[in-house]
């Protein structure tokens, strides 16, 4: 069966119109929930525990005030919103002891826009990924505490 090439070229198009408007549509949201003191993020602990955190990627928002996630746990599926009954996870950030971009199998739980920032909360190791165009600001708002 031949695929007419008109077809073809309207997926490649529409793909590519896709992640463009994807792209400014995230940058204005991050822009937006930043000037709030907040971003979406994913938490997953490393080593140690962490009342309401595990090994598995944890995607949610977060508000940053004085060096201390105040994460809230999302929705299951990727969709927006935070799951009622479920507290905060309140993590102060000692610091910043590292940072990585995703691997490629763990895209479809991590955004590859995503860097990973690998940060210490008590005797917890934990990582952070974040939007690679929020890091400075997020660097910034977890303060001088962190390196």
């Amino acid at each position: 069966m031949d695929v007419p090439w008109i077809v073809v070229f309207g997926a490649l198009v529409g793909m590519l119109l896709g992640g463009l408007v994807t792209a400014v549509i995230q940058r204005r949201r991050s822009r937006r929930l930043a000037a709030r003191g907040r971003l979406e993020c994913g938490l997953r602990v490393l080593s140690g525990e962490v009342d309401g955190l595990n090994g598995k990627w944890r995607h949610g928002s977060a508000d940053l005030e004085d060096a201390v996630i105040h994460f809230r746990q999302g929705l299951p599926g990727g969709v927006r919103g935070t799951r009622p009954g479920v507290p905060p996870v309140l993590l102060p950030v000692e610091a910043v002891e590292g940072e990585r971009r995703p691997r490629a199998r763990e895209w479809f739980g991590v955004s590859p826009d995503c860097v990973v920032l690998s940060i210490r909360s008590g005797d917890a190791r934990i990582e952070w990924a974040v939007l690679a165009t929020q890091e400075a600001w997020v660097r910034s708002q977890v303060g001088a505490g962190a390196s």
